[in-house]
């Protein structure tokens, strides 16, 4: 059982107080509502509304199953369960040595072959990869109908048939959801595919902005008028004039590098130092602007490997500018369990993976 998040919600309480203010108004929840595991999968989207609560100390509650949301277009990521289809490396390598052959160039910007890449990769998921959800359906399907058949070494045959495919299919479904989970605490080969769709939905429903609180109390309910409160909010933050005096801050650090490590800074930048770099980066961490992970860099290294080097390289001996990959998702973090005003949230930073091996 689990508690469900709240939307709107008024927390009311009264308790004695003292003899000149002989009511002392506490906020407090009092009420709440719990759903098991199999009410969550059914209805990921459900909000418990708080309503007024006049003539007592406690609220009337509405849990609302079908929510009204505004579906927004969904940007591209990439699924780790594709490195392990067999014609995803002659894919990725079709894809990007032929963006280079195409421009008869030797090094492309890298921003223009992820972008090539990314389209060829979602010819191929429809086309080759397909909708794993629909297969292992087809399959189950398949083994039932023959399961229910008189038994024969034919059948026997068919089932085997089809139960090879489906065991492949569910490795994909677990590495899907466990993506989507994000469950960076369970060991790498555990199924249990259901934990990973029910943290799925945890973790979107928590993600997901829908109320903001004014500064007059007054609530926020559409998405752009969230977006602009929380741009106004911080644009106003981060834009004030700062009090600190930079030269004092200055005389904090004096020069501390030897020369010998001097030297060692303004040595050139080898691929293996770019190789350990690269790998060195957690393979399935929050999505990137351009959606490959650095898994994508890791399994695919023998095709970009000369392309990821050269970027740094250019980078760093010639001042190449990083304009076509420095871009960056802000998300906003809560500080607090449960956020309503714009101060609740601090924003972070998500930078292409280009970007952080430079």
């Amino acid at each position: 059982m689990q508690e469900m998040e709240i939307g709107l919600a008024y927390f009311v309480s009264a308790s004695p107080g003292s003899a000149s203010n002989p009511i002392y108004l506490e906020q407090k929840r009092l009420d709440r509502a719990l759903v098991n595991d199999t009410c969550y999968l059914m209805f990921p989207e459900t909000i418990l509304f708080h309503k007024v609560a006049i003539g007592s100390d406690h609220c009337p509650i509405l849990l609302d199953t079908y929510p009204n949301h505004n579906s927004m277009p969904k940007p591209f990521k990439f699924q780790s369960m594709w490195i392990n289809h067999p014609t995803y490396n002659d894919t990725i390598k079709t894809a990007w040595t032929s963006s280079t052959t195409q421009h008869n160039s030797t090094h492309l910007p890298i921003s223009q072959q992820l972008s090539k890449t990314k389209r060829v990769l979602k010819i191929w998921n429809k086309s080759t990869f397909g909708n794993i959800f629909h297969q292992i359906s087809n399959l189950k399907l398949d083994i039932a109908y023959i399961q229910s058949e008189p038994h024969s070494s034919m059948n026997s045959f068919l089932e085997t048939r089809a139960t090879n495919p489906l065991d492949s299919l569910l490795e994909y479904e677990e590495q899907l959801w466990k993506q989507k989970s994000r469950g960076i605490y369970v060991k790498e080969g555990d199924r249990n595919t259901k934990y990973f769709h029910i943290m799925t939905l945890r973790n979107r429903k928590f993600n997901k902005i829908e109320w903001l609180r004014k500064e007059d109390n007054s609530w926020l309910q559409t998405p752009r008028l969230i977006g602009e409160a929380f741009v106004g909010h911080f644009t106003k933050f981060l834009t004030e004039p700062s009090q600190v005096n930079l030269t004092q801050l200055r005389d904090l650090f004096p020069n501390l590098i030897p020369p010998d490590d001097m030297l060692h800074l303004r040595s050139p930048i080898i691929e293996k130092e770019i190789k350990s770099i690269t790998f060195s980066i957690g393979s399935r961490k929050a999505p990137e602007p351009d959606g490959f992970p650095a898994l994508f860099y890791q399994s695919s290294w023998a095709t970009v490997d000369k392309d990821i080097c050269a970027m740094v390289s250019n980078f760093f001996e010639n001042g190449h500018s990083l304009a076509d990959i420095n871009h960056t998702n802000v998300a906003l973090i809560p500080k607090i369990q449960n956020p309503e005003k714009c101060q609740d949230f601090r924003p972070i930073s998500l930078c292409n993976i280009t970007y952080k091996i430079i």
